[in-house]
């Protein structure tokens, strides 16, 4: 009786850790497709030191997206933050390899609108009132763009703030806006029409 026990016990063990390495080969095959798709369309990310940050900008040829590829290190605390005023906070306890974005989306009725994607979250959010989407609308292509990661590959401090992306209004676009403008919104997006960038979270000294 004993020995019929011990070998039900076995094949449940044996049928336990299948499922177990099944599950692990399947979730290791998800994360290489993840990377061969991110490969495939910004390269490889050559990451010479796990903890720090990389990231390399991705083309996208519409002047109202912008994308990066971004490398995090485990244990990575950041809090992404805007002129507007809207913040994305993330953590994880792994590295991370994923496609950050942003893109703006007009509404003929209201104020222009932002999506973000970031590390698997999402968020949106409005820049100023109707009068600020009038300024830009048509008129993408002449905001001056600084990109970080547009020239190649970039590598930062884990725990070094930096913008991401900055437009600009161009001079002409800058007199028109403090004309026609609220105070708030010229305060928040004249000249620089929008600004997105990482905050990581300090590790405190022990």
């Amino acid at each position: 009786m004993k020995p019929r026990v011990f070998d039900l016990l076995l094949l449940l063990a044996i049928l336990i850790g299948g499922a177990l390495a099944w599950r692990s080969a399947r979730e290791r095959a998800r994360l290489w497709e993840s990377y061969d798709r991110l490969s495939r369309k910004v390269g490889d990310l050559a990451v010479a030191d796990p903890s720090r940050v990389y990231l390399q900008a991705m083309k996208t040829d519409d002047p109202m997206s912008f994308a990066w590829r971004i490398y995090t290190p485990p244990g990575y605390k950041q809090l992404l933050k805007s002129n507007s005023g809207g913040t994305m906070s993330g953590w994880s306890s792994d590295a991370r390899d994923f496609i950050f974005r942003v893109r703006f989306r007009e509404d003929k009725d209201g104020p222009i609108q932002v999506y973000t994607q970031f590390q698997g979250g999402s968020s949106r959010m409005s820049l100023g009132d109707k009068a600020l989407a009038e300024i830009v609308r048509g008129r993408w292509d002449r905001l001056r763009v600084e990109q970080l990661g547009a020239g190649g590959l970039v590598t930062l401090d884990a725990d070094r703030p930096t913008a991401l992306l900055k437009l600009t209004m161009p001079d002409d676009m800058q007199s028109e806006a403090r004309k026609t403008l609220p105070p708030y919104d010229r305060e928040k997006h004249v000249p620089t029409f929008f600004e997105i960038g990482l905050d990581p979270e300090k590790k405190s000294k022990p």
